[in-house]
């Protein structure tokens, strides 16, 4: 429940406990007794070939800047693959710099899968044990965008149209490939994904 409800319900009730006082609680007891088991998740998403990673911005009125900022809630988190529970880790920065993930990421040894973010880029060419894939999701999206501006009709037979199915097909047949274990799967991807990326190269 939002602390904003609690606080109602309280007041309801003639207890006086404002929201922010509920929030330091809170703060405090998650460094106090759950700092552990965060560090512990981190170590788990290292063991991964593959890390995903993303930032997305949220409105902070209070954390010492004069007025309103754009802060930033990073995440990190493992696949879903080989039937293993996903690792998920949220971070909160106050800003959008490359550092914050330089040092998430230190000492891993894998694929970071991610957007077209130069932080991540950055630190792949800093770091030679970290490469950099690209993110189809974030990819689809431009093109999605782009059949929705021009409509059905205008969209047919365009490249965008043909990148939105075509990236459909790449889900699909990863999806098909549940069954198969990581080595499986990775020769299966080359296999299928290379001859439709040529093809695509080619028109």
């Amino acid at each position: 429940m939002p602390l904003y409800r609690l606080e109602q319900e309280f007041e309801r009730n003639e207890v006086h406990i404002s929201r922010q006082t509920m929030a330091n609680w809170v703060i405090r007891s998650s460094k106090r007794y759950l700092s552990l088991l965060y560090d512990r998740m981190h170590q788990e998403i290292y063991r991964g070939p593959v890390i995903h990673a993303d930032e997305t911005p949220v409105k902070v009125k209070k954390d010492g800047r004069d007025t309103m900022y754009n802060s930033y809630m990073w995440v990190y988190c493992t696949g879903t693959k080989d039937g293993q529970q996903p690792v998920i880790l949220y971070e909160y920065q106050k800003t959008r710099n490359s550092i914050y993930p330089a040092k998430f990421l230190k000492g891993y040894t894998g694929t970071v899968a991610c957007d077209g973010f130069e932080a991540y880029h950055k630190i792949s060419r800093e770091n030679e044990d970290i490469k950099i894939a690209g993110c189809w999701t974030h990819t689809t999206r431009k093109y999605a965008q782009i059949c929705r501006l021009l409509g059905k009709k205008a969209s047919k037979g365009t490249l965008a149209e043909a990148a939105v199915a075509q990236i459909g097909a790449i889900y699909h047949t990863d999806n098909s490939l549940s069954g198969y274990d990581r080595e499986q799967r990775k020769v299966r991807r080359k296999n299928r994904y290379r001859h439709w990326l040529m093809l695509s190269l080619r028109g």
